[in-house]
């Protein structure tokens, strides 16, 4: 019994519920305190195994134990009741945090920057206060490219950036999720194709020929992939790269829309790894329904078998540049 901290909040709410309507039901978060209630005689069993009621005489003992750890706690709940806030612990932050100071919000603002200040917490679902619609809350991801040959960028200023200028010394492009959204623009030479590859070390070996955008799509974050892919007229082709199991075939399945999808990049030869680094399945994986009109036999086979390959397995096969070079 003196192991309950009755400055515990889920504590302190669990007891108001039990004055409130003078009962309670166990439940994972609140049984160390029903348990105790129980075995001290503040409340017996109810209709249900989990409900348990409140004795008349054991009320003046709950409010005071609750008085211990929240001694307003009736003022509290009056002030909410005033504000229109709800009656729970997310109601009373709110209501404890119209005093903390607020900065003019800017137009836009890290999604966890606004959950750390108006919901529980920073990686919380859903915030305790909805954003107002002049504010974007972004993810701020950054989306990892290399450009083709003379790619340029055109900004929203009107300044244009030639790619090679950052590919050179670094060896890639990283743009954040914000300078897409500020009306970023592609322009110079643009590519032959456009490949999303899924993982990263797959993205950064790959031979591809200098004419070829490449863009990391970490598995099924792609939407920085779409926008920048977007950017690019209809006529350059899209494909995509990525593992050959259930999952990867999902991904593939799920990018693009009706008027823009990409193809799966398959080369013929990938079948000879069927024996050499073919890895099973596991336990409840299953293939998605989407087969390619190139190499639909390699995609049958790992079916049949309950196999799956890597991408980057291939990597280091001489045929992949002619591969990819023939590409169009």
């Amino acid at each position: 019994m003196s192991a309950l901290s009755w400055q515990d909040p889920d504590l302190q709410w669990t007891l108001v519920t039990l004055l409130e309507f003078g009962e309670i039901r166990r439940n994972a978060a609140n049984a160390t305190l029903v348990d105790w209630l129980r075995e001290a005689g503040w409340v017996g069993q109810g209709s249900r195994r989990d409900l348990f009621l409140l004795r008349p005489a054991k009320r003046a003992a709950v409010a005071v134990r609750l008085a211990e750890g929240w001694p307003d706690w009736q003022r509290d709940l009056a002030a909410l009741a005033a504000a229109g806030l709800p009656c729970d612990a997310a109601g009373l932050r709110q209501l404890r945090r119209c005093g903390v100071p607020l900065a003019a919000l800017p137009p836009r603002l890290h999604r966890k920057t606004w959950m750390a200040r108006f919901g529980a917490h920073s990686k919380a679902g859903t915030p305790d206060a909805l954003p107002p619609p002049t504010l974007v809350l972004t993810d701020d991801d950054l989306l990892r490219l290399r450009p083709n040959r003379g790619l340029a960028l055109r900004f929203a200023d009107g300044e244009v950036r030639d790619c090679d200028d950052w590919v050179r010394p670094l060896g890639e492009l990283v743009i954040p999720q914000r300078a897409l959204c500020d009306g970023l623009s592609l322009c110079g030479t643009l590519p032959r194709w456009v490949m999303t590859v899924e993982n990263l070390g797959a993205y950064l070996d790959l031979p591809a020929p200098s004419q070829a955008l490449v863009v990391h799509q970490p598995g099924w974050n792609c939407r920085l992939a779409r926008h920048l892919i977007g950017l690019l007229p209809a006529e350059v082709s899209w494909w995509h790269f990525g593992d050959l199991d259930p999952e990867g075939l999902a991904i593939f399945a799920a990018l693009g829309g009706e008027l823009r999808r990409p193809r799966l990049f398959l080369p013929d030869w990938w079948s000879d790894y069927l024996d050499t680094h073919a890895l099973p399945l596991g336990p409840g994986q299953g293939w998605p329904g989407t087969e390619s009109d190139r190499g639909a036999g390699l995609l049958a086979l790992l079916r049949r078998r309950g196999r799956w390959l890597e991408q980057e397995a291939i990597l280091l096969d001489p045929r992949l540049p002619d591969s990819l070079a023939g590409i169009t």
